[in-house]
């Protein structure tokens, strides 16, 4: 089961970002801290455009349609409106293509999350039908794979939002109601940039992580800014000048546990659904 959501969130910002970017080295003693893999400088993500657009769409909350038998894909179409002024409309259209009755989900209900469970059932291939402003897309994925870390991801910052309206979040990240949040997203994979030890974790080698300024409380921190795409990552790593510094992948739990005490993780900075994360102090 997928993490259950309980508002939609809106428009946040981050509150004040330093203009320079600060790069902090650290001398371990483990010969390998956490798994990270940095990336040559020739990998790349060759999105469709449309896993471009459908990625977009993520965010949109709808009403899926369905059957008398709660089947919701119609050969190979899963149909999801997040218009309801196209409800009616998109309802009548499904029941004359199937000869059946078509009805929509009675709750909102967020497109990734309902990606994420299709993807979870066994579904690998998907066309998504999309009503939306009046407008009806079509977004063929012929591999979800392809884009499942990206739906991960923002089910998981959507989680997050919805935690922290609920003034749940501590107590999740805490393991006080139900499973702790961090066993909940384990294995979500985020990009980020570094530069890295010059002998693969040698003992006493460094590295150096590059972060951003956060005025959040409780006083200004560092932070680092992670991504669910390597396009996002790279475009970061541009702005930062420095043939040192590369992009990397790396598991985004383990990365918060690693700087516990150091930095925060910041996920998805500049955009409207970012959230920070830090590891719970025990001695609370």
């Amino acid at each position: 089961m997928r993490y259950i959501l309980l508002v939609i969130v809106a428009v946040l910002l981050i509150g004040v970002f330093s203009a320079i970017l600060i790069g902090k080295i650290f001398s371990k003693k483990k010969s390998s801290p956490f798994s990270i893999q940095t990336l040559t400088a020739d990998f790349h993500e060759s999105y469709s455009e449309d896993e471009l657009k459908f990625m977009d769409s993520l965010l949109l909350s709808g009403r899926f349609l369905h059957n008398d038998k709660n089947e919701v894909i119609f050969k190979g179409q899963f149909h999801f409106c997040a218009d309801d002024t196209m409800l009616d409309g998109a309802i009548a259209s499904l029941k004359e293509k199937t000869k059946g009755n078509i009805s929509a989900d009675t709750v909102q209900n967020l497109l990734a999350e309902l990606v994420g469970t299709l993807y979870d059932n066994g579904n690998r291939k998907l066309q998504v039908v999309l009503y939306h402003n009046g407008e009806t897309h079509v977004y063929n994925l012929p591999d979800l794979r392809r884009v499942i870390n990206v739906v991960n991801g923002i089910c998981m910052v959507h989680t997050v939002h919805a935690l922290q309206n609920a003034n749940m979040f501590h107590s999740s990240i805490e393991g006080k109601s139900g499973t702790p949040f961090y066993d909940r997203i384990k294995g979500q994979k985020v990009f980020m940039t570094w530069q890295p030890p010059q002998h693969d974790f040698a003992k006493g080698d460094t590295f150096g992580f590059h972060t951003l300024e956060l005025d959040t409380p409780p006083a200004k921190h560092g932070a680092i800014p992670v991504f669910f795409k390597y396009e996002s990552a790279k475009k970061y790593l541009e702005g930062i000048k420095d043939p040192r510094v590369q992009v990397a992948i790396v598991d985004l739990v383990e990365l918060v546990k690693f700087v516990k005490g150091q930095f925060t993780v910041v996920v998805e900075p500049f955009t409207n659904y970012w959230v920070e994360l830090d590891w719970p102090d025990q001695n609370k």
